[in-house]
């Protein structure tokens, strides 16, 4: 039967939650008067703000000072843009919706632009049209640093004439646009699997699946930040939690007051903020996208099943709202499951195909945007991935 309301414990851990979301705000005050560029460019600050897209450096001594990147990390935007670890930065220029970065490689130059418009705006001013990393101070760099990536460049790069280097901005700057407008036309909503699973590396860049799930969401955030859009958070094991309206900080206030524990309940979550959007369809709102990110089965698989066939029958039409279950880990358990939901819901009772599954590879290779545009391309659509399928009846 369908659920018409949160089970009472959800009240407790929402109250929590809510509060630290309003303590995270007020930190938020206090950082940003901190970076805000009034002056001088100082090293802390061009770190921190290369940090926000997903870049760890650090600073290499020298007359022409320059940055090595430690750390790329996964399905943040320099991920995105084809950074890598090892990279020299050798200018950093802020632009309208981010950096543009001369980056050197094996001996060879490149341009990669990255979006990220809460960071540039806190290098806007006198400095947003000039080469960052000029006025740095290299004369406090310390320790010995690895030299930068030595061996081949990646076979799909060449270097890059000025013509290219703009051509090649641009058409990255397009695609993002297209997809950008893609997502834009729906509410975005993640439930994501915190069971203690969750607390283990797989094939997550040395990450806890538990924190690689993070810097996910984190960067889509940062994606719709510009366009003053959010997402809404729902995190569940045996029990289940939601805050609507959450943007970077909103994230980091809600992974900060939780572990991963317990197991993974989904059907009671899923049913719930499928029902809640469809509200706010009915009401002139929006389609939703609800995006699923479990690293494995369900306990309660069959539950999940009969419960979307149910809500199915309340949809006038299939896009209204759309699930895609995004499956985290190279060990995952439960892709047989995923791909019969996606393949089999309509054949089972379903009045529409609302599923579509992403297998891990898939994830890590299209990014967190680039997944979320190919579910709603390939919902109604037979997924191509090849395993047996067990049937949930």
């Amino acid at each position: 039967m369908p659920v018409k309301s949160k089970p009472t414990y959800c009240r407790p851990l929402f109250l929590s939650l809510l509060c630290l979301l309003l303590s995270s705000g007020e930190a938020t005050c206090s950082a940003a008067e901190k970076t805000i560029i009034k002056g001088q460019v100082t090293t802390n600050v061009v770190l921190d703000a290369l940090d926000m897209t997903g870049i760890g450096c650090a600073l290499k001594p020298g007359g022409s000072p320059t940055l090595l990147v430690t750390q790329v990390r996964i399905g943040r935007a320099a991920y995105n843009a084809g950074l890598q670890k090892d990279d020299v930065i050798r200018e950093v220029q802020a632009t309208g919706d981010g950096y543009k970065l001369l980056i050197e490689r094996a001996g060879t130059q490149y341009q990669i632009a990255v979006r990220s418009s809460a960071a540039a705006t806190a290098l806007q001013g006198s400095a947003s049209n000039t080469n960052l990393l000029a006025s740095l101070d290299a004369k406090g760099a310390h320790g010995e640093l690895k030299p930068a990536l030595i061996g081949k460049a990646d076979s799909n790069l060449h270097k890059l004439s000025a013509a290219e280097r703009k051509t090649q901005v641009l058409q990255g700057t397009a695609r993002q646009k297209q997809e950008d407008k893609r997502i834009l036309e729906y509410n975005i909503e993640f439930i994501i699997d915190i069971s203690g699973s969750m607390a283990s590396p797989d094939g997550t860049d040395g990450l806890s699946k538990f924190d690689w799930c993070r810097e996910q969401v984190a960067s889509l955030a940062d994606r719709l930040a510009p366009y003053a859009r959010t997402v809404d958070i729902t995190v569940f094991n045996n029990r289940f939690q939601t805050a609507e309206s959450c943007n970077r900080d909103a994230i980091s206030a809600i992974y900060s007051g939780i572990r991963p524990g317990g197991g993974t309940a989904l059907a009671t979550p899923l049913l719930t903020r499928c029902e809640a959007a469809l509200a706010k369809r009915q009401a002139g709102g929006r389609p939703t996208l609800i995006a699923v990110i479990t690293d494995g089965l369900p306990g309660d698989r069959l539950a999940v099943c009969q419960n979307l066939i149910t809500f199915t029958q309340k949809l006038s039409h299939p896009d209204d709202v759309v699930v895609t279950i995004l499956q985290i880990g190279e060990n995952f358990s439960g892709q047989g499951f995923c791909i019969d939901l996606d393949d089999n819901l309509v054949s089972n009772g379903a009045k529409y195909d609302i599923i579509d599954t992403r297998t891990f590879d898939e994830l890590r290779t299209e990014s967190m945007p680039t997944a979320l545009v190919h579910a709603l391309e390939n919902i109604g659509k037979k997924s191509d991935h090849a395993v047996q399928r067990p049937g949930y009846r």
